[in-house]
């Protein structure tokens, strides 16, 4: 595991004379700065931009709350898929770029070397 999410930010992204305001940042306690991720660019962890201004939004307890929250405000809908993890099949959300790192479920995070695509068919929580 990587990390495990449990919140939303709202901020504005900064970086040299480039500027976003109201971007969501997913995001947790035990985050590090570098595996938080741009859930309006994306889905790209934020590793060029400063944090500004920033506010929780809400806590999170699983992937069908950040998939309610995107619903709701109107936000691209990430990558999903049905993953073969240690705990059994789960689904996961594809983020981190050129990274490709899975959340989980239950909000940990691996990366997607570490698991395997399931032969069930991927979730649609459109």
């Amino acid at each position: 595991m990587i990390t495990r999410y449990d919140r939303i930010d709202k901020a504005t992204l900064s970086a040299d004379k480039k500027s976003f305001k109201d971007q969501y940042i997913l995001t947790g306690a035990d985050v590090p700065p570098e595996f938080e991720v741009d859930m309006v660019g994306n889905y790209d962890f934020n590793t060029e931009y400063d944090i500004l201004d920033r506010e929780k939004v809400c806590d999170i307890r699983s992937l069908d709350d950040v998939m309610a929250f995107i619903k709701e405000h109107n936000i691209e809908t990430p990558v999903t898929m049905n993953l073969v993890s240690a705990d059994g099949i789960v689904t996961g959300m594809l983020v981190g770029g050129e990274k490709d790192c899975m959340i989980l479920s239950d909000l940990s995070s691996d990366w997607m070397e570490n698991l395997q695509e399931s032969d069930k068919s991927r979730d649609d929580y459109e």
